[in-house]
């Protein structure tokens, strides 16, 4: 019997889900990272918060199966892997909210995509098809002038402009979002004391450190600055202890993929983020069609 328990407490939830995740971290490193940061929030935690285990059974100490969670106003994720009857159960469990998409990876997110479409009346659209990194050794350090330093408290109009245009540039259809992010998360490389290139790392899995938010502004690029910086800031998160960096890029440039296996990152998997739209006239032939398009 599968069987889904919802967690109302992030604490607890991040003690029974966090070793399964962990078997598989470069696939789970984003489930991982969420619960890292709701772990580590000293505020309120966002309302509709939605934290699911799928157990092979009903007993507190059944076999875990999957995992699945939701920051509202962002799109379900799912854990790897997330088998069929994960599917049905979160599918279920979640049948009364408005998701605005999922994502995982892509055979989980596509089967869950379309069991979704063919029950609400909406319809699905690939917004993204990204490839999952894994790095354990930097394999070539860029000779770029330049110095890496952590960004301070007079960075901070600059971080907040600089990850705005990164996420405008990359998910222009994202949900905005109130900035309140850890300063000691960012590093900039800099040339002639001016930053060219902003890099975020944090904590995300219990070996590992995700790289994101790479940025540098359009008349600054084709130097060499975000290959450098992250080449640079991977090599600092190992020094300091992890095994292992994790990172995610569009698979559709085919630049950032190249620069990142350069520098030592290894390809491990596709993840596919997946977004719902209203279908007018609700559940009809070309939803399902859009939808059978995603398998």
């Amino acid at each position: 019997m599968t069987w889904i328990r919802q967690y109302g407490d992030v604490r607890e939830f991040a003690g029974r889900v966090v070793p399964f995740l962990s078997r598989s971290e470069s696939t789970n490193s984003l489930p991982l990272r969420i619960i890292h940061g709701l772990t580590a929030m000293s505020g309120p935690l966002p309302q509709g918060l939605y934290l699911a285990a799928v157990q092979a059974g009903d007993s507190p100490d059944a076999p875990l199966l999957a995992v699945a969670l939701r920051t509202p106003p962002h799109n379900l994720v799912l854990s790897h892997p997330f088998p069929r009857e994960a599917t049905e159960v979160v599918g279920l469990d979640c049948l009364e909210q408005s998701l605005p998409g999922v994502i995982g990876a892509v055979e989980d997110a596509s089967a869950f995509a379309t069991w979704w479409t063919a029950r609400k009346p909406v319809q699905a659209r690939v917004a993204m098809q990204l490839g999952t990194y894994e790095l354990d050794q930097v394999v070539t350090l860029p000779p770029t002038a330049g110095r890496l330093r952590k960004a301070n408290p007079a960075d901070v109009a600059l971080v907040e402009a600089w990850n705005r245009a990164f996420r405008s540039e990359i998910m222009p259809s994202a949900p905005e979002s109130p900035f309140a992010e850890n300063l000691d998360h960012w590093y900039f490389w800099e040339v002639a004391g001016e930053p060219v290139t902003s890099v975020k790392a944090i904590p995300s899995t219990p070996n590992g450190a995700t790289l994101s938010a790479v940025y540098t502004p359009p008349a600054l690029r084709r130097r060499g600055y975000a290959t450098t910086a992250v080449a640079r800031v991977s090599a600092l998160m190992l020094e300091r202890g992890y095994r292992f960096c994790f990172l995610f890029t569009d698979l559709a440039n085919p630049t950032s993929n190249g620069i990142y296996q350069r520098i030592g990152y290894r390809y491990v998997c596709e993840f596919r983020q997946i977004n719902f739209t209203p279908c007018s006239g609700g559940l009809n032939d070309a939803c399902r069609i859009l939808c059978l398009a995603l398998k």
